[in-house]
């Protein structure tokens, strides 16, 4: 999720919603734990450089990214990701509308499987 919550973080610094591209990636990664989803929005965030800015932003002091190119080994405490949770009005309606983002791309994707498969 953080690096989600990073892709997020710079789409709004660029005054844009998420791409269709970012938001596939970003479903992919949620709902099937894919790496290559995740390496992708990895990339576009700048690395672990890119995810430590984000922490530092939301207040994620304790929470250090993976070097190396390497997303998985990223090192937190509870403490540092209770802090992760929204704390405003406005951080909480775009983390709502990310994750509305998602499950839309969700059911878009079951509804061609079963058109794929001749189901309507």
């Amino acid at each position: 999720m953080g690096i989600l919550a990073a892709r997020l973080l710079r789409a709004e610094d660029e005054g844009r919603p998420l791409t269709a591209q970012e938001r596939s990636h970003a479903a992919v990664m949620i709902e099937q734990s894919d790496n290559g989803a995740a390496t992708a929005l990895w990339q576009t965030i700048g690395g672990a450089a890119g995810l430590d800015a984000a922490h530092q932003r939301l207040g994620l002091t304790a929470t250090r990214a993976g070097s190396g190119g390497n997303w998985g080994v990223t090192m937190t405490t509870a403490v540092s990701q209770h802090a992760r949770i929204p704390t405003t009005s406005a951080r909480r309606a775009r983390a709502d509308g990310a994750a509305g983002d998602v499950a839309s791309a969700r059911a878009d994707s079951r509804e061609q499987r079963a058109e794929s498969r001749g189901h309507p």
